[in-house]
């Protein structure tokens, strides 16, 4: 019977302490970046699941560019199909266009993908350009 007292908050402490050893925690919570270089945005196609924050981030200072837009063409079904991220520059609906605008200088615009489905997006005037899947 003593064991069996002894061996009883052993057994909670496990039960109730998160991280233990042999679980898989999920990295669904955190954004995916896509980073913006002078050859093209890399990855220059990302999979991610849907309610997945996509983060892109100039890397285009040296171009003389001071502000870098992120241009999705189908703009309404890209809008409804994403919803705002915290702490990021937002996109806006511009006619057709559902654009987002940084600094050139490591500059961030966020958006969280809630549809399924394929979104190509263009970087200053289709210079660049790349896709997101979203399943």
């Amino acid at each position: 019977m003593r064991r069996c007292t002894t061996m009883l908050p052993v057994l909670l402490l496990f039960l109730l302490l998160p991280g233990v050893p042999g679980q898989v925690q999920s990295d669904a919570g955190h954004p995916q970046v896509i980073n913006l270089h002078p050859d093209g945005p890399q990855p220059q196609q990302l999979e991610v699941a849907a309610g997945t924050a996509i983060v892109w981030v100039s890397h285009l200072a040296h171009t003389n560019l001071v502000v870098v837009t992120v241009s999705f063409h189908e703009g309404q079904q890209v809008a409804q199909a994403t919803t705002t991220v915290q702490g990021y520059n937002g996109f806006i609906l511009e006619g057709h266009d559902f654009i987002g605008r940084m600094e050139g200088n490591g500059g961030k615009v966020a958006l969280r993908f809630v549809t399924p489905g394929t979104y190509t997006y263009a970087i200053d005037q289709d210079h660049l350009s790349g896709t997101i899947v979203v399943r």
